[in-house]
């Protein structure tokens, strides 16, 4: 008589272990992009955050308010990756964080892994709020990861009107896309 077995056999067994360590293999790199795009996300926000804050206290005071990153003898550098992106009162409108002009803010952005670019028309290195809300030369603030994916990259699109927007993927190639609808180059 043939005893009927209810157990899997090795060769079973093997093949079912196989391809569940296949499936965690594939999703976790999945998984790992994920912690990169939260935080370009939020990096994304804060600095719209920041922006937005420039723009309306350069209304309230009726003044020149200018966002950029200062360099050790406090001139707005072209580099927005290396230091804290400052907020100022610019009165004489010269790029520049004069003794007599007041720092409002300096941002920190929690994102180690973001390189930040001022891209503009004018080739500015600063971002200048006037007291109606305007700025003197529109552009977008890229957002890349270091690592090149540029599926995460993230623009700041910032029109002439002083308002701010965050760039999305509008054709569905998985990357993000500028104000002229081409996709954002890191």
């Amino acid at each position: 008589m043939h005893k009927l077995s209810n157990a899997f056999s090795l060769v079973e067994t093997l093949i079912v272990l196989s391809i569940i360590s296949l499936l965690g293999i594939l999703s976790l790199g999945h998984f790992s992009n994920l912690g990169t795009t939260t935080k370009m996300q939020l990096t994304s926000n804060d600095l719209a955050s920041l922006l937005n804050e420039a723009r309306n206290l350069a209304v309230q005071q009726n003044g020149l308010i200018a966002v950029c990153v200062l360099d050790a003898g406090k001139q707005c550098q072209k580099d927005w990756s290396h230091a804290p992106i400052s907020l100022f009162r610019d009165k004489n409108n010269n790029a520049n964080w004069d003794d007599d002009e007041q720092l409002i803010y300096q941002f920190h952005s929690p994102n180690d892994d973001a390189r930040i670019r001022w891209s503009n028309f004018r080739r500015k290195r600063h971002i200048l709020y006037r007291g109606d809300g305007s700025v003197d030369s529109n552009g977008s603030l890229i957002i890349c990861p270091r690592r090149g994916e540029l599926s995460m990259a993230r623009a700041l699109i910032i029109n002439k009107a002083g308002r701010v927007r965050i760039s999305q993927d509008s054709n569905d190639d998985g990357r993000h896309e500028t104000a002229s609808g081409k996709a954002i180059s890191c």
